[in-house]
């Protein structure tokens, strides 16, 4: 009697063992990266949207107008938009540091450090 429960409570933790595996190996998808396209319109001091969500892995396309002359930086990434009226900067690159990235005007001595928005970049 005792030997038939050692061997249920056996098999038991055998199967319990089995499941967390399954479901650390397996329960744990990463979702599929994603090609994202933001296009940015910057009127004055705002820009439209101010949040741009994106995840680990993802391909970001940045479209950015505006309606002046600006330095516009995504920090972070360090990348850089020199807008003209009426023309579009265009950038393309991978999502591979998560956090939140300032997006702001800098280069003009007007608005030089004025937030736009941020980019998200969540784990995937």
């Amino acid at each position: 009697m005792l030997r038939n429960r050692r061997y249920v409570l056996a098999l038991a933790v055998g199967i319990i063992f089995v499941v967390a595996l399954g479901y650390l190996a397996f329960g744990h998808s990463k979702r599929t990266p994603e090609n994202r396209t933001f296009t940015l319109s910057i009127t004055g001091n705002t820009m439209t949207p101010s949040r741009l969500v994106a995840y680990d892995g993802d391909t970001i396309t940045v479209i950015v107008s505006a309606d002046r002359t600006e330095e516009i930086h995504l920090h972070g990434y360090d990348f850089y938009f020199d807008t003209q009226p009426g023309a579009q900067m265009v950038k393309t690159f991978p999502a591979d540091k998560e956090g939140n990235f300032t997006i702001e005007i800098e280069g003009s001595t007007l608005t030089n450090g004025t937030p736009l928005g941020v980019l998200d970049v969540y784990p995937n």
